[in-house]
């Protein structure tokens, strides 16, 4: 497997996507794109939903920061 070869499919759109965690599978990788990205707010989490696109966790960040916030 190459260092960017896809090994994982976005949880929310089914895209193929390199998750660095997961890596070539026996070690991950030293770092992942995900981890120069902004944090996904835990409001936004789902337990056990996996990774995502660029795209979808962008868009999940944004729409997280354009939510009010519960009281």
């Amino acid at each position: 497997m190459t260092p960017w070869a896809a090994n994982a499919v976005c949880a929310i759109c089914g895209a193929e996507l390199r998750c660095g965690a997961i890596g070539d599978g026996t070690q991950p990788d030293t770092t992942c794109w995900c981890m120069t990205e902004e944090t996904l707010p835990a409001s936004a989490r789902r337990p056990g939903q996996g990774c995502r696109c660029q795209r979808c966790l962008r868009e999940a960040i944004a729409q997280a920061k354009a939510a009010p916030e519960a009281s």
